[in-house]
């Protein structure tokens, strides 16, 4: 007797496995957006005390962002200059704010 060769089905799931991963998911979503919403706000107080901002949208820059971060509409930032006072904590906090930037230069506002 000959075998015919089993035809190849398509991924099959559940409609109870489909609620259990949107579920997931939103669970996920729900636990990462507030703190996505205030690094994004820190963001832009951070931005409005920075004296040259060089924004870029090439695909490097861009991917390295969070993508909740994304979704919350913050824009990737190559290059960050910083003119006032900053502490070695302060400058990681920055560092870790923007994530996507090349290099942060603070420059000396003393005379």
């Amino acid at each position: 007797m000959e075998k015919k060769p089993q035809r190849r089905h398509w991924f099959r799931y559940s409609l109870r496995t489909l609620f259990a991963v949107v579920t997931l998911f939103a669970l996920w979503l729900g636990r990462m957006l507030p703190a996505a919403r205030h690094a994004v706000a820190e963001r832009e107080v951070v931005m409005k005390r920075c004296i040259s901002i060089c924004d870029e949208n090439s695909p490097s820059v861009r991917n390295k962002l969070p993508i909740t971060w994304r979704l919350l509409g913050a824009k990737p930032i190559w290059f960050l200059g910083v003119q006032y006072e900053v502490n070695a904590d302060e400058l990681e906090r920055i560092r870790s704010l923007f994530p996507e930037s090349a290099d942060i230069l603070v420059y000396d506002s003393r005379p």
